[in-house]
C-alpha cells in the first residue's frame, strides 16, 4: 500500500497549536493542556509510561491560583506553587485540579489514570539525519536503554547522540543478560535483528524507505530491578528536505493572523509552521528549521503576505497563496495549475490526508438479551416489560491521560422505533384505479352465491405486482427505518388475502419443508374461533401472529401429524412459494405479517396486491350454449312461419303447390326431349 498522498482542494479550518515544552529545569517534555490555564507533562513522551513511578509536572497559568487540590493517595512538591511535581504511588483514577479565587469552567478538576506498570525503561533511538542521503538507502540506527525518571535533558529533548553515563551503565547491564533488540516496521512488516553492540550502543542497518518508516523497537523479556523495557515506537528518519533557496522571496500569512502548524501524515517529525513573519519547514520536530521562500518571478508582489493554507503530501509541501496553489519540493518551487489538473485560480483551500494507515481500528458494542419470546407464557406482557430506557455506563479499559471524565453514560431506548416498518419490494410506481370481480366460488365463506365486485384501494395496497400465472411467487420483504431501506427481512411471515380468497395455494407441504410436527394454518386458526362468516381485519390480527406462533421444527409432543397438507409460512430463503389458479387471471389483496416473535418489538405488517397475468380467458360455455339455443329457436320459428305463410297463399288461389310444381317440371322435361 503506497503512503504517498495528494492534496485535496478545499478549505481546512485550523486552530493555533497548543504549547509544548518544559519548565523549571528547562527540559522539553510532552505536555497536555487541560484548559487554557491548566496543563501537565511527563518525561516519557506521548505518555508511553504513565505509572506509579512517573513524575508528573503540573502548571497553572493565571492570577486566580490559590493551591492544588491533590488526592490523599498522591504527593505534591509544593501545592501552593503554580509549577510543581506530582507523584501517585497508588494506581487508579486520581482527580486533580486547582483551587482558584474566581472559579471558571476551564478550571474544573480533571482525572489522571495511573497504572502499576512493570515497564520502567525505554529505548532511545539516535539517527543522524545529516548523514542521510537519497543516494544511500541504508542508515545506521543507534539504540540504547534509558530510564525516563533518571534521564538527562538531552535524552528528553531527543538531542543526545550517545548515551549518558547512567543510560550506558543500564544498557551494559541488560547486554550482560543477553538483551538484543529487534526493529519491526509497521507497513512492510520487516524485521531487523542481530544488531552490533559496542559500549552500551546497539547498531542496526535499516533501509530508509518513505513508505515503510513507522517502526517499533523491542527487546527480550529481561528485567532489572523488577522492571522491563517498554516496546518503543519511532519513525525511521528520512533524508533532510531542502525546500527553498536563500535567493527567493519570503512569504507570510496576513498580518496579525495566528500561527498555524500542519503536520505530515506518516512522518510525525515533518511539519510546516505558518506565521505572519514567515513559513518554516522542519523534518525533525522543530529541532532544526528552514524558511520556505518563493521565486519572485512566479509570485505577484501583492501576494507576499497572503499565505492562506498549506498541506503536506510527503515529500512535497503545497502552499495556497491568495487563491493560487504552489508546490515546494527538493530545491524547487513551482506554481501549479491547469497543466497539473488543478484550477489556475479561485482555490479556497488545500488539505492532505491526516491519517497514515488505511483504516482506523473500530470498536463495535452490541447489546442484546437472551430471552426466547417463542417460549414465554405471555408474549405481549413479556414484550412490554422488556421495553424501556436503559442507561449504560461506559468506562474504557485503557483511558487517555487527558480525559476530563472517565465514565460516559449512554441512554438507550429499547423497544419499537416509530420509524421502523416493512414494505414488499418491486411495486410499480404508477397504475390506475380499477374495479375487479371475484367469483363467489373462490371465497372461503361466501355470504351468497354471487360474484363480488371490489374497488381497488391504491392508497392501502400501492400498485399491484404483476405475476405470470405459471410462476411461483414469494414476496421479498424489506425492512425500513424511515425512508431508508436497511436490509431484507429474513424472518418467517404469513399472508392473509383480505377478501377471503382461497383459490391460490402453496407449492410445498409440511413434509417437504421437513416439519417435525403439524404446522399452523389459517384453517386451524379459524376453526378455533368457530366462525363461518367472513372475518374482520381485527379478527385476522388476533388469529395468528408472534403472540401465538409455534414453529413446526421444534421437537414436541403433538397429535398424530398430518404433514401432507400445504405449508403456509413463507421465508425469504425458504423453498415455499405461492401457486396460482390456471384457468383465469385475478387480483389478490394481501396483508403480510411477521410471525417470528424474536425478530422485533414492533408489530410489523404491510399490505400489497398481486395481479396474475398470462391467461387468455375462455368464455363460460353455459351462457354461450343458452344464447345459441335461443338463436336457433328464433331462426326455426322464422322458417316455419315463412313456410306456412307460403302454403296459405297458394291455397287461396285454389292451387296445390305440389301439383303445380309437378306440372311445371313435366313440361320442362318434355320440351327438353324435343330439342
Amino acid at each position: 500500500m503506497a503512503r504517498r498522498t495528494e492534496p485535496c482542494l478545499r478549505r481546512k479550518k485550523r486552530q493555533p497549536s497548543s504549547s509544548h515544552g518544559g519548565w523549571g529545569t528547562g527540559k522539553a517534555r510532552t505536555a497536555s493542556t487541560f484548559s487554557p490555564s491548566l496543563r501537565y507533562a511527563t518525561n516519557t513522551g506521548d505518555y508511553l509510561i504513565f505509572s506509579t513511578r512517573t513524575t508528573i509536572y503540573l502548571e497553572f497559568e493565571g492570577t486566580t491560583f490559590r493551591e492544588w487540590n491533590i488526592p490523599p493517595l498522591c504527593t505534591v512538591g509544593d501545592k501552593t506553587m503554580q509549577r510543581t511535581t506530582l507523584h501517585c504511588s497508588v494506581p487508579g483514577t486520581h482527580q486533580i485540579g486547582p483551587v482558584v479565587t474566581v472559579p471558571s469552567p476551564d478550571d474544573e478538576e480533571r482525572f489522571l489514570s495511573i497504572i502499576a506498570d512493570v515497564n520502567c525503561f525505554m529505548w532511545y533511538i539516535h539517527q543522524d539525519v545529516h548523514r542521510l542521503s537519497k543516494k544511500f538507502s541504508v542508515q545506521h540506527l543507534h539504540a540504547w536503554i534509558f530510564d525516563p525518571e533518571n534521564a538527562e535533558g538531552s535524552e528528553i529533548n531527543h538531542t543526545a547522540t550517545s548515551p549518558p553515563i547512567y543510560s550506558k551503565t543500564l544498557s551494559k547491564q541488560f547486554w550482560n543478560w543477553g538483551e538484543s533488540p529487534t526493529i519491526s516496521t509497521f507497513f512492510g512488516q520487516k524485521m531487523y535483528t542481530a544488531p552490533l553492540y559496542n559500549d552500551g550502543i546497539w547498531t542496526h542497518r535499516v533501509p530508509t524507505l518513505s513508505n515503510d518508516n513507522i517502526a517499533m523497537i523491542f527487546g527480550k523479556a529481561v528485567t532489572f530491578q523488577d522492571c522491563f523495557i517498554l516496546d518503543t515506537p519511532f519513525v525511521i528518519a528520512q533524508p533532510v528536505q531542502h525546500l527553498s533557496n536563500p535567493a527567493y522571496i519570503p512569504v507570510t500569512s496576513p498580518p496579525g493572523s495566528l500561527a498555524q502548524v500542519t503536520w505530515a501524515a506518516c512522518f510525525p517529525l515533518t511539519a510546516v509552521l505558518v506565521t505572519d513573519f514567515g513559513i518554516f519547514f522542519t523534518s525533525d520536530g522543530f529541532l532544526n528549521t528552514e524558511i520556505i521562500k518563493i521565486p519572485a518571478k512566479i509570485l505577484n508582489t501583492t501576494l507576499y503576505n497572503s499565505v492562506n493554507d498549506v498541506a503536506i503530501a510527503f515529500p512535497n509541501v503545497f502552499i495556497l497563496i491568495g487563491d493560487m496553489l504552489y508546490k515546494a519540493s527538493e530545491y524547487e518551487i513551482i506554481k501549479i495549475g491547469s497543466g497539473h489538473n488543478v484550477p489556475d485560480s479561485k482555490i479556497i483551500g488545500v488539505q492532505a490526508k491526516t491519517w497514515c494507515s488505511a483504516e482506523y481500528p473500530s470498536i463495535t458494542i452490541t447489546f442484546y438479551h437472551e430471552e426466547d419470546y417463542s417460549k414465554v407464557f405471555d408474549y405481549e406482557s413479556s414484550v412490554i416489560l422488556a421495553q424501556g430506557v436503559v442507561t449504560v455506563e461506559i468506562q474504557p479499559s485503557s483511558a487517555g491521560k487527558t480525559c476530563d471524565k472517565k465514565v460516559k453514560l449512554t441512554h438507550l431506548r429499547v423497544g419499537c422505533s416509530p420509524e421502523k416498518r416493512i414494505e414488499v419490494a418491486g411495486k410499480p410506481t404508477e397504475c390506475e384505479n380499477i374495479t375487479f370481480t371475484i367469483p363467489w366460488s373462490s371465497l372461503i365463506n361466501p355470504t351468497k352465491e354471487e360474484d363480488v365486485e371490489i374497488n381497488y384501494d391504491i392508497k392501502t395496497y400501492g400498485c399491484p405486482l404483476e405475476v405470470d400465472y405459471e410462476e411461483t411467487f414469494r414476496p421479498t420483504v424489506l425492512l425500513y427505518m424511515g425512508e431508508r431501506a436497511i436490509g431484507t427481512v429474513e424472518a418467517n411471515y404469513v399472508l392473509w388475502e383480505m377478501n377471503g380468497r382461497n383459490d391460490f395455494n402453496y407449492n410445498s407441504t409440511m413434509e417437504q419443508v421437513r416439519c417435525l410436527n403439524t404446522a399452523q394454518t389459517w384453517q386451524k386458526a379459524i376453526e378455533k374461533i368457530n366462525r363461518t362468516s367472513s372475518l374482520t381485519p381485527d379478527e385476522v390480527e388476533s388469529l395468528w401472529g408472534p403472540r401465538n406462533y409455534r414453529s413446526c421444527f421444534d421437537s414436541q409432543v403433538d397429535e398424530i401429524a398430518n404433514l401432507d397438507t400445504p405449508y403456509e409460512i413463507l421465508n425469504h430463503s425458504g423453498m415455499n412459494s405461492i401457486i396460482w389458479p390456471l384457468y383465469y387471471n385475478g387480483i389478490y389483496l394481501f396483508r403480510l405479517r411477521i410471525l417470528d416473535p424474536n425478530y422485533s418489538f414492533c408489530k410489523l405488517n404491510t399490505f400489497f396486491a398481486v395481479r396474475t397475468v398470462g391467461i387468455i380467458e375462455r368464455p363460460r360455455w353455459l351462457p354461450v350454449a343458452a344464447w345459441i339455443t335461443v338463436i336457433m329457436i328464433l331462426l326455426l320459428s322464422v322458417l316455419l312461419f315463412t313456410y306456412f305463410t307460403y302454403v296459405k297463399s297458394f291455397r287461396a288461389l285454389n292451387v296445390d303447390p305440389l301439383m303445380s310444381f309437378d306440372q311445371e317440371f313435366s313440361q320442362a322435361a318434355h320440351a327438353g326431349k324435343k330439342h
